[in-house]
């Protein structure tokens, strides 16, 4: 991949200027001087890089799964009678109802064009993901946590509004067995909930330190497929 050695190359240039700072401080006797720390990073810095793809990947299709697994939860169909009679329960609803209605097909459509927006996104993260494993060399990650966040909002959020439509399908459901202006507004109310899940995902996830834990286990899983190929070469 051109991201991988592209990073590859701005890692070399790294590496040499933080092994000059190194040799400076050594010198000079500073005891800021970790030329073994360097080392180490360095090596975290290599094993994820060579395996972000593999790790988009991942991640991609675990939540892809969980998607597919929720979607298979039991609910409204879409042979259901609620979501085949739909329009013609609103054209029976007076006029204030059929613009709910509309809004409601709007937000749909919103929902289904975010779909989209987070496929261009991932790509997007897999591009510039190798750039910003540079940052573990030196010991200022705060970049390559941030992109562990990202990536871990766009690959499980699916799964989150697919579960939030199926609830907002149960709440149409009352139109046909309850108080449809009720039912209407409820459903409205679960499909805008649905189309700012992947906010509020990300908005709760940036403040817990889950981040932190992520971005520790990219660096592990990394190293280790390094390890283990570097064995399998060898045997």
């Amino acid at each position: 991949m051109y991201a991988q050695g592209l990073a590859f190359a701005f890692m070399a240039a790294k590496v040499a200027s933080e092994a000059l700072k190194n040799y400076i401080l050594h010198t000079s006797g500073d005891a800021g001087a970790d030329p073994g720390g360097l080392l180490i990073s360095t090596a975290k810095a290599v094993a994820v890089i060579g395996s972000v793809p593999w790790l988009v990947r991942w991640l991609y299709l675990l939540g892809t799964e969980i998607a597919f697994e929720v979607s298979g939860f039991s609910g409204i169909s879409a042979e259901n009678a609620v979501l085949t009679n739909y329009m013609h329960s609103i054209e029976a609803l007076p006029l204030i109802l059929i613009f709910v209605g509309i809004i409601s097909l709007v937000l749909i459509a919103l929902i289904y064009i975010q779909t989209f927006i987070r496929a261009a996104h991932l790509a997007m993260l897999a591009v510039i993901g190798p750039l910003l494993s540079i940052q573990l060399i030196g010991g200022d990650s705060n970049l390559f946590n941030l992109w562990v966040k990202e990536l871990i909002v766009v690959c499980f959020s699916q799964a989150l509004q697919i579960f939030m439509l199926m609830a907002a399908l149960y709440a149409l459901g009352g139109m046909m067995t309850g108080n449809p202006i009720t039912a209407l507004l409820m459903f409205v109310g679960w499909l805008w909930a649905t189309m700012k899940a992947p906010a509020a995902l990300k908005q709760m996830l940036y403040s817990s330190g889950l981040g932190r834990v992520a971005g520790g286990t990219a660096q592990t899983a990394g190293t280790m497929i390094v390890v283990r190929k570097m064995m399998t070469r060898g045997a």
